[in-house]
């Protein structure tokens, strides 16, 4: 969501984020989808998630980006100075 919010342009595509806030968006997902499946997974209380997980995981989160650039847009139309 830091993605969306950052500008009023579309992210990914009409603004490019800076390299470390791609680099650390790309860390946290890796190290949150890696802990599961670590040795620190049995201490931690986690188990492997089933796959389905993954799928509704990355629907709730396109759902919920395209959501948050709506309210965005609205937002700026209604408040903004353009």
């Amino acid at each position: 969501i830091v993605h969306i919010i950052r500008t009023r342009h579309v992210p990914l595509f009409q603004s490019r984020p800076s390299g470390i806030l791609c680099l650390a968006t790309l860390v946290v997902m890796a190290v949150g989808g890696w802990l599961p499946y670590s040795p620190f997974a049995r201490f931690l209380g986690l188990v492997p998630l089933p796959r389905v997980f993954w799928a509704w995981l990355a629907a709730f989160l396109l759902g919920y980006a395209v959501l948050a650039h709506v309210v965005k847009v609205v937002f700026h139309r209604r408040y903004g100075d353009d």
